[in-house]
């Protein structure tokens, strides 16, 4: 059995150490800078294409671009994306490139919400079978997105884990083609 000074003893340190780390955290946030910075990142994605034309479709999603602090950011987002259309699957591969230009706000450092214009392209649609589909671009598009961090523990240089979902309608003419996305991918920011 331990004795009362041992007690107090173990007491008081575990107050110190608190005292200390949390003295220390706090340092820690007021040296930090909320400055721009480059950001980067990377998504597989995978989803559906709704309206004019309609499949499956997967791909990659890059970004790059300005980190302007820790709430605001403007950065290209890539999609690459390739997949089945109907009614005639049996046609081939079809794909899509789009070039969004996203502003984006981070709230409480675990959910981005960014919209803005793209340009796209369609590759591959075959105009006798869809003929909305004739010629390939560039079409204007838009894309908004929301993105769920996880992980990250690095202040001057955030790295997440993105979970991120897209809705991005491309316009051919009066018709819409929408493309709905789901991405698990890298973020730094």
């Amino acid at each position: 059995m331990k004795s009362p000074r041992t007690s107090a003893r173990t007491g008081a340190a575990l107050v110190i150490w608190a005292s200390v780390t949390l003295l220390a955290t706090q340092t820690a946030d007021a040296q930090r800078v909320d400055r721009p910075r480059a950001r980067f990142g990377i998504s597989g994605v995978g989803g559906g294409v709704v309206g004019t034309i309609h499949g499956a479709v997967g791909g990659l999603s890059p970004s790059v671009g300005l980190q302007v602090n820790d709430s605001f950011a403007v950065y290209v987002h890539g999609q690459f994306l390739f997949g089945q259309f109907l009614p005639e699957p049996a046609e081939g591969l079809v794909g899509f490139v789009f070039s969004a230009i996203l502003f984006e706000l981070t709230v409480a450092d675990f959910l981005q919400i960014g919209v803005g214009p793209s340009l796209d392209f369609v590759l591959g649609c075959d105009d006798r079978l869809q003929p909305v589909c004739a010629g390939s671009g560039p079409r204007f598009g838009s894309d908004a997105r929301v993105s769920f961090l996880v992980g990250g523990s690095d202040p001057e240089h955030p790295s997440n884990l993105a979970l991120s979902l897209d809705v991005h309608p491309t316009w051919f003419g009066g018709d819409a083609a929408i493309a709905l996305l789901a991405g698990i991918g890298y973020e730094r920011r």
